[in-house]
Protein backbone atom coordinates (compact mmCIF):
# COMPACT_ATOMS: atom_id res chain seq x y z
CA UNK A 1 0.00 0.00 0.00
CA UNK A 2 1.33 3.44 -0.85
CA UNK A 3 0.47 6.72 0.80
CA UNK A 4 1.89 8.74 -2.03
CA UNK A 5 0.44 10.14 -5.20
CA UNK A 6 1.78 12.54 -7.78
CA UNK A 7 0.35 15.98 -8.24
CA UNK A 8 -0.09 17.67 -11.61
CA UNK A 9 3.61 18.59 -11.65
CA UNK A 10 4.89 15.07 -11.00
CA UNK A 11 5.76 15.78 -7.36
CA UNK A 12 5.06 12.99 -4.87
CA UNK A 13 2.41 13.99 -2.35
CA UNK A 14 1.14 12.01 0.67
CA UNK A 15 -2.57 11.27 0.42
CA UNK A 16 -4.52 13.11 3.10
CA UNK A 17 -7.34 15.50 3.72
CA UNK A 18 -6.00 18.90 4.75
CA UNK A 19 -7.20 22.42 5.33
CA UNK A 20 -4.31 24.66 4.39
CA UNK A 21 -1.76 23.87 1.69
CA UNK A 22 1.16 25.90 3.02
CA UNK A 23 4.87 25.41 2.40
CA UNK A 24 5.29 24.67 6.12
CA UNK A 25 3.26 21.50 5.65
CA UNK A 26 6.25 19.74 4.07
CA UNK A 27 7.53 18.72 7.49
CA UNK A 28 4.08 17.43 8.45
CA UNK A 29 3.84 15.49 5.18
CA UNK A 30 7.18 13.86 5.86
CA UNK A 31 6.25 12.92 9.43
CA UNK A 32 2.87 11.63 8.30
CA UNK A 33 4.45 9.52 5.56
CA UNK A 34 6.89 7.97 8.04
CA UNK A 35 4.11 7.16 10.52
CA UNK A 36 1.71 5.79 7.91
CA UNK A 37 4.46 3.71 6.31
CA UNK A 38 5.25 2.20 9.72
CA UNK A 39 1.56 1.48 10.34
CA UNK A 40 1.43 -0.24 6.95
CA UNK A 41 4.55 -2.26 7.78
CA UNK A 42 2.93 -3.38 11.06
CA UNK A 43 -0.36 -4.27 9.33
CA UNK A 44 -2.27 -1.55 11.19
CA UNK A 45 -2.86 0.96 8.39
CA UNK A 46 -6.30 -0.31 7.35
CA UNK A 47 -7.83 0.18 10.79
CA UNK A 48 -6.01 3.24 12.14
CA UNK A 49 -7.18 6.83 11.76
CA UNK A 50 -4.35 9.34 11.96
CA UNK A 51 -4.69 13.09 12.42
CA UNK A 52 -2.07 15.80 12.36
CA UNK A 53 -2.54 19.36 13.53
CA UNK A 54 0.06 22.05 13.48
CA UNK A 55 0.51 25.10 15.57
CA UNK A 56 -0.76 28.42 14.28
CA UNK A 57 1.49 30.96 12.61
CA UNK A 58 3.99 33.28 14.20
CA UNK A 59 4.02 36.82 12.88
CA UNK A 60 7.47 38.12 12.01
CA UNK A 61 6.75 41.83 11.76
CA UNK A 62 3.52 41.70 9.77
CA UNK A 63 1.22 44.45 11.06
CA UNK A 64 4.04 45.42 13.45
CA UNK A 65 3.54 42.22 15.46
CA UNK A 66 6.26 39.81 16.59
CA UNK A 67 4.15 37.14 18.24
CA UNK A 68 1.26 34.72 17.87
CA UNK A 69 -1.38 36.38 20.01
CA UNK A 70 -3.29 38.11 17.22
CA UNK A 71 -6.29 37.43 15.03
CA UNK A 72 -4.57 38.34 11.77
CA UNK A 73 -4.85 35.68 9.05
CA UNK A 74 -1.28 34.42 9.38
CA UNK A 75 -1.77 33.73 13.08
CA UNK A 76 -5.08 31.88 12.80
CA UNK A 77 -4.42 29.29 10.08
CA UNK A 78 -3.20 25.82 11.01
CA UNK A 79 -2.27 22.77 8.97
CA UNK A 80 -4.79 19.95 9.43
CA UNK A 81 -4.39 16.51 7.91
CA UNK A 82 -6.48 13.42 8.52
CA UNK A 83 -5.94 9.92 7.16
CA UNK A 84 -9.07 7.77 7.24
CA UNK A 85 -8.53 4.28 5.80
CA UNK A 86 -10.41 3.67 2.53
CA UNK A 87 -11.74 7.25 2.59
CA UNK A 88 -8.68 9.46 2.04
CA UNK A 89 -6.29 6.96 0.44
CA UNK A 90 -6.35 8.84 -2.88
CA UNK A 91 -5.99 12.25 -1.27
CA UNK A 92 -8.62 14.90 -0.70
CA UNK A 93 -8.34 18.66 -0.58
CA UNK A 94 -11.01 21.22 0.05
CA UNK A 95 -11.39 24.96 0.03
CA UNK A 96 -14.39 24.72 2.35
CA UNK A 97 -14.10 26.47 5.71
CA UNK A 98 -13.15 24.16 8.58
CA UNK A 99 -12.04 24.77 12.15
CA UNK A 100 -9.99 22.84 14.69
CA UNK A 101 -13.21 22.13 16.62
CA UNK A 102 -14.38 20.11 13.59
CA UNK A 103 -11.68 17.48 14.11
CA UNK A 104 -13.28 15.83 17.16
CA UNK A 105 -16.71 15.10 15.61
CA UNK A 106 -14.94 14.01 12.41
CA UNK A 107 -12.79 11.46 14.23
CA UNK A 108 -15.80 10.21 16.20
CA UNK A 109 -17.82 9.66 13.02
CA UNK A 110 -14.89 8.17 11.08
CA UNK A 111 -14.35 5.65 13.88
CA UNK A 112 -18.00 4.59 13.66
CA UNK A 113 -19.12 5.90 17.04
CA UNK A 114 -22.48 7.60 17.54
CA UNK A 115 -22.34 11.33 16.78
CA UNK A 116 -21.53 13.69 19.62
CA UNK A 117 -24.45 16.05 20.30
CA UNK A 118 -24.04 19.75 19.62
CA UNK A 119 -23.49 21.92 22.66
CA UNK A 120 -26.48 23.96 23.76
CA UNK A 121 -26.24 27.63 22.88
CA UNK A 122 -26.17 28.57 26.56
CA UNK A 123 -25.23 26.57 29.63
CA UNK A 124 -22.98 23.86 28.18
CA UNK A 125 -21.00 23.73 31.45
CA UNK A 126 -23.69 21.38 32.77
CA UNK A 127 -23.56 19.13 29.70
CA UNK A 128 -21.58 15.91 30.08
CA UNK A 129 -20.40 15.69 26.45
CA UNK A 130 -21.00 17.96 23.48
CA UNK A 131 -19.19 19.60 20.58
CA UNK A 132 -19.26 22.95 18.83
CA UNK A 133 -17.65 21.43 15.74
CA UNK A 134 -19.11 19.88 12.60
CA UNK A 135 -18.00 16.51 11.26
CA UNK A 136 -16.01 16.91 8.05
CA UNK A 137 -17.08 13.46 6.81
CA UNK A 138 -19.47 14.94 4.19
CA UNK A 139 -16.43 16.75 2.73
CA UNK A 140 -14.37 13.56 2.89
CA UNK A 141 -17.15 11.75 1.01
CA UNK A 142 -17.20 14.50 -1.61
CA UNK A 143 -20.85 15.30 -1.00
CA UNK A 144 -22.07 18.71 -2.11
CA UNK A 145 -23.84 19.60 1.09
CA UNK A 146 -24.66 22.89 2.76
CA UNK A 147 -21.65 23.88 4.80
CA UNK A 148 -20.41 26.57 7.15
CA UNK A 149 -20.62 30.10 5.88
CA UNK A 150 -18.06 31.36 8.41
CA UNK A 151 -15.40 30.21 10.84
CA UNK A 152 -14.31 31.94 14.02
CA UNK A 153 -11.17 32.52 16.01
CA UNK A 154 -10.46 34.19 19.28
CA UNK A 155 -7.38 35.02 21.30
CA UNK A 156 -6.89 36.39 24.77
CA UNK A 157 -4.28 39.11 25.19
CA UNK A 158 -2.91 40.47 28.41
CA UNK A 159 -2.47 44.21 28.05
CA UNK A 160 -0.94 46.50 30.63
CA UNK A 161 -3.32 49.19 31.79
CA UNK A 162 -2.44 52.25 33.79
CA UNK A 163 -4.98 54.09 35.84
CA UNK A 164 -2.55 56.94 36.61
CA UNK A 165 -1.79 55.54 40.04
CA UNK A 166 1.01 53.36 41.30
CA UNK A 167 -1.21 50.33 40.68
CA UNK A 168 -0.48 49.34 37.08
CA UNK A 169 -2.19 46.06 36.31
CA UNK A 170 -2.81 43.64 33.47
CA UNK A 171 -6.21 43.49 31.76
CA UNK A 172 -7.35 40.47 29.78
CA UNK A 173 -8.74 41.51 26.41
CA UNK A 174 -10.48 38.98 24.18
CA UNK A 175 -10.12 39.42 20.43
CA UNK A 176 -12.50 37.77 17.95
CA UNK A 177 -12.40 37.35 14.19
CA UNK A 178 -14.72 35.92 11.56
CA UNK A 179 -13.67 34.49 8.21
CA UNK A 180 -15.93 33.70 5.28
CA UNK A 181 -14.98 32.37 1.88
CA UNK A 182 -14.74 35.97 0.69
CA UNK A 183 -13.90 38.15 3.67
CA UNK A 184 -11.84 38.23 6.82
Amino acid sequence: MSYQKKDGHGHVQPSFFWYDNDKDLKVCFLMAHVILSKLDELGLAKNTIVSFLGDHGFQLGEHGEWKKQTNFEIATRIPMMVHIPDKTDQGITTDRLVEAVDLYPTLVEAAGFPPVPSCPEYGSSNTMLCTEGTSMMPLVAGRQTPWKSAVFSQISRNLPQSNNTLDNHIVDVMGYSIRTDRFR
